[in-house]
């Protein structure tokens, strides 16, 4: 488990390699993890609950700005595609149900790039030869070139 239990009775979260300290009444509110996948918190599946629920806390942040839900989804996009440059990750944590729907929504953002730097293609010809007639990417799942 990432979770220790320190001496003064003090838990530590591992977490990408970083030490968060959490008191023992943020544990005791978390409780046993039932699951890897089970949440923390949860949103509403709904767009448009989560949508109000965003503004609250944009409200409570006392933020003059006019910001949207969509502004915070992209702005994560940005963000992790700059640090990972991995457009499968990005299109896997925002459901996308195909890379292609991630590519029209954030043009700057390259697959044969990521495919290459990682030695899965040796060139860019070799997407449009090899999978022309499939996908490359199924589920938020790299499919095999083989």
């Amino acid at each position: 488990s990432n979770i220790k239990k320190e001496k003064k009775g003090d838990y530590t979260l591992n977490y990408n390699t970083k030490r968060r300290r959490l008191s023992l009444e943020v544990r005791n509110i978390m409780g046993k993890r039932k699951a890897d996948k089970r949440q923390i918190f949860s949103l509403p599946t709904n767009e448009s609950a989560r949508s109000k629920i965003f503004n609250k806390m944009i409200k409570e942040a006392r933020l003059n700005k006019k910001i949207k839900m969509s502004d915070a989804i992209h702005t994560f996009a940005y963000n992790l595609y700059n640090e990972t440059k991995n457009i499968y990750l990005i299109s896997a944590h925002l459901g996308h149900k195909s890379i292609e729907i991630t590519k029209s929504k954030y043009d700057y953002m390259e697959e044969e790039s990521y495919l290459i730097k990682n030695n899965i293609l040796r060139d860019k010809g070799f997407i449009n030869n090899k999978f022309k007639s499939r996908s490359l990417f199924k589920k938020g799942i790299l499919l095999s070139d083989k």
